[in-house]
């Protein structure tokens, strides 16, 4: 690392001359000029940023990484180097306000009269505005990433819940298989993964919210099979926590949720992995096995156990070959699945779930009507894994801007049954379903509920499959819960149509939060 820190310091130091330069009375003067003065504001703006980033942000982060790299954060049997991640974030969050304020400043440069100007603004605006989003992560999480990882001989437990997109719950998925991961000094180990059956009976009381009481079955967060049903992680996570010491014993510190289509994403960083009968499951079929082939391969009593073995397996070998991942490639990997639903945490501590949330794990309903986002979960009642063949599209229109500071949007949701009536007949009894109410084989039946963003509305709710919906409140958040199940044959679809009105005080446009499905590996378009 010590070419790293000579190159940081090389690229300071010229940034540095650039910033002089364009900082001259002559480039001041130019400024000035009509039209392309623009043009020259800009570029001392860039200079002037660039000077900030090497100054503030890129040799500081060098110097704390001499005789070391980022690939020793990771240790080959798994563990976090601790005192490593620690330094860089410190030197990050210490970086957060000059960062802030150049993303501030380059974030509000017009479009460039000269093209190659225009082309670099283009390129350069994204990375900066990356750079000030992961500086304000690194500020938020600095200050409690150790005690998360076990620091100073500590042991913090998580429960880990592995959810099955082939019988979709609003989270994700039912909790196919759960264990729990401990982590001493930055150490973290796995231990065995169990069906969910192992979480059935007790007597437990899990104390549960008013709202809760109205929205949900009652007792949902006795029943493992139901307690993903709400799509509030920042709950369920607690209730899954509840669950495991109410079932097993152990308090843990917070819950984890994945789901296989993450895990064959991080599968294809680390390598694949060789089960008990022989076969491997990667980073090419993983998610395809665990949702779907088991169902058809594997007698009933031996599926679930096959999934758990599969999952914990899964867990296992990423946990062991971190250290030999591309550090870029996993955070983007993380990332991108935790805006997708398929990687969500909630800790006990109020002060790390906040952190928690700043890095964009947390899988909360949003109550910040600021940034409004509107809620479509679906929930699988075929009593089956007809979920494979099941995809959502999800159409948001143009923003209508209202007199009042409010934005209304059209909105298009369509659930297609992807499967046929020839594979219908393929079906073991277990895929295709127990639901009494089942019309005929290859049916799928589930309900969509949506969620207005905080301080907004829902209306005109029309389904092509004459849904009713109720209206209940979760927090900020207008609920519609559907009154009636949908019940769709083979390759039939679903249309939903309704109109989304966002807060007063919407500073964003409309985002979309959605439980995460199968289809990204089923193939459905």
């Amino acid at each position: 690392m010590d070419g790293v820190l000579d190159a940081a310091q090389n690229i300071d130091a010229a940034a540095g001359r650039m910033h002089s330069t364009t900082s001259s009375a002559l480039w001041n003067i130019a400024s000035f000029i009509p039209v392309l003065g623009s043009d020259v504001k800009s570029v001392q703006t860039i200079s002037a940023t660039l000077d900030t980033l090497a100054n503030d942000a890129l040799t500081p982060v060098a110097e704390a990484l001499k005789g070391q790299g980022l690939n020793t954060l990771f240790t080959e049997n798994g563990s976090i180097n601790i005192n490593l991640l620690t330094n860089v974030c410190t030197v990050l969050s210490n970086s957060k306000p000059s960062i802030n304020k150049a993303a501030k400043e380059m974030s509000a440069l017009p479009d460039a009269h000269i093209a190659q100007l225009q082309t670099a603004l283009e390129k350069a605006k994204p990375l900066v505005a990356t750079l000030n989003d992961t500086v304000n992560a690194a500020s938020a999480v600095a200050p409690y990433l150790p005690q998360m990882l076990g620091a100073n001989g500590q042991t913090r437990t998580y429960v880990v819940v592995a959810q099955n997109n082939s019988e979709l719950r609003a989270t994700g998925g039912f909790p196919g298989s759960t264990g729990l991961l401990t982590v001493t000094n930055g150490k973290i180990e796995l231990g065995e993964f169990s069906g969910i059956s192992k979480l059935n009976g007790g007597e437990g009381t899990l104390p549960t919210t008013e709202v809760e009481q109205t929205m949900y079955p009652n007792g949902y967060t006795k029943i493992p099979q139901l307690i993903t049903t709400n799509p509030d992680w920042s709950s369920t996570g607690m209730h899954v926590r509840d669950l495991w010491a109410d079932r097993v014993g152990d308090v843990a510190n917070g819950a984890i949720a994945v789901d296989p289509v993450f895990l064959q994403h991080l599968l294809a960083l680390t390598g694949g992995v060789t089960l008990s009968d022989g076969s491997t499951i990667d980073g090419t079929n993983a998610a395809t096995i665990l949702l779907h082939n088991v169902y058809l391969e594997k007698a009933v009593p031996d599926q679930d156990p096959y999934f758990a073995e599969a999952a914990g397996a899964a867990a296992k070998q990423v946990m062991s070959n971190l250290g030999k991942v591309d550090l870029t490639a996993l955070i983007e990997t993380v990332a991108k699945d935790a805006k997708a639903g398929r990687v969500m945490v909630w800790m006990e501590n109020a002060d790390e779930e906040n952190a928690i949330a700043k890095l964009g794990l947390e899988g909360a309903v949003s109550q910040d009507s600021t940034v409004p986002e509107l809620g479509v979960y679906i929930d699988d009642n075929t009593w089956a894994k007809m979920s494979w063949y099941l995809s959502s599209h999800i159409e948001v229109g143009q923003g209508t801007a209202n007199a009042d500071g409010s934005k209304t949007y059209d909105v298009t949701v369509r659930v297609k049954n992807n499967c046929t009536t020839e594979e219908a007949q393929t079906l073991t009894h277990y895929i295709s379903g127990y639901n009494p109410e089942l019309k005929a084989l290859g049916n799928m039946i589930y309900g969509v509920t949506l969620y207005a963003p905080a301080n907004g509305t829902i209306s005109n709710i029309q389904s092509s499959a004459g849904t009713t919906y109720a209206e209940t409140k979760y927090g900020n958040c207008q609920v519609w819960q559907y009154g009636g199940q949908v019940q769709l044959a083979p390759q039939e679809e679903e249309t939903l149509t309704f109109t989304v009105t966002t807060s007063t005080d919407a500073q964003t446009e409309l985002a979309v939060r959605t439980t995460p499905t199968a289809q990204e590996v089923a193939g459905w378009q």
